[in-house]
């Protein structure tokens, strides 16, 4: 079994430094046209809806999630964010990172609760929300689990993981079990790769790092994620990002499990 092309995003996140204004998303697009995607992921730029839907547009491109602070994501009025999302077409979005008063079981608990109201709320419209991960939630805290389970112990089956496979290894998970846990509510997974690289974890392109990828896709198909986001927080030393991008693309394109 192989990837489609049409299951693998970038995260504009990436490349963000040539996404500054409306021309450098343009020629911007057009390098990830050229090397194949065909989703993007819309985080870390600083261009409206409304422009970065237009250049989708432009580009053929469809946008398969969003990422939000949680002054939008917790907002009772969800006005705002419906709007965002219909103006891109796009039905998924995730809490990027969430303020330090949340990073506890404690916390994870009032996040489970504001997550739980907002999916309720959104879920007319056809929108699902859900939580990006980093390793700080594979803490062991009191009881003995990490807060990550926690936050997904509280909350209902329509609040969803866009979990990040190279964070849960670094906080000490295992992926795979992770992805097979909660499958049925990852319509958005981000990869990434990391290698030892001068005696320390260095982000690395897709495939050229640590990470058993044969298992992680197979693990992601069963538990029915629909876009795969290339996210590479830095590029590795001496490479391009555009380059970066094509080669984990290519990877995700090629392997087969």
């Amino acid at each position: 079994m192989k990837l489609a092309a049409s299951e693998i995003a970038l995260t504009l996140f990436n490349v963000c430094k040539y996404c500054q204004t409306e021309s450098d998303l343009d020629r911007s697009l057009d390098k990830l046209c050229e090397i194949g995607y065909q989703k993007i992921q819309f985080s870390g730029i600083p261009l409206d809806a409304g422009t970065v839907a237009k250049q989708l547009e432009k580009h053929n491109l469809k946008c398969c999630a969003t990422h939000e602070g949680i002054g939008m994501i917790g907002n009772e009025n969800v006005e705002e964010l419906v709007e965002k999302l219909q103006t891109l077409n796009c039905n998924f979005t995730a809490l990027g990172y969430p303020p330090e008063e949340f990073h506890s079981h404690d916390g994870m608990k009032k996040l489970a609760d504001i997550f739980n109201r907002q999916a309720e709320k959104l879920a007319p419209y056809n929108i699902r929300i859900g939580y990006h991960n980093h390793d700080f939630e594979f803490e062991h805290f009191e009881g003995g689990k990490p807060i990550l389970e926690t936050l997904y112990s509280n909350t209902s089956k329509y609040v969803c993981a866009e979990l990040d496979v190279h964070w849960i290894a670094r906080g000490g998970g295992n992926p795979e079990m992770w992805i097979r846990n909660l499958k049925g509510r990852i319509p958005v997974i981000h990869l990434k790769d990391f290698v030892v690289f001068d005696k320390q974890p260095v982000f690395c392109e897709i495939g050229r790092g640590n990470l058993d990828w044969k298992g992680i896709l197979r693990a992601c198909k069963d538990a029915g994620v629909e876009s795969f986001v290339v996210e590479q927080d830095l590029p590795f030393p001496g490479r391009d990002v555009f380059e970066s991008a094509k080669l984990s693309f290519d990877f995700l394109a090629a392997v087969e499990w």
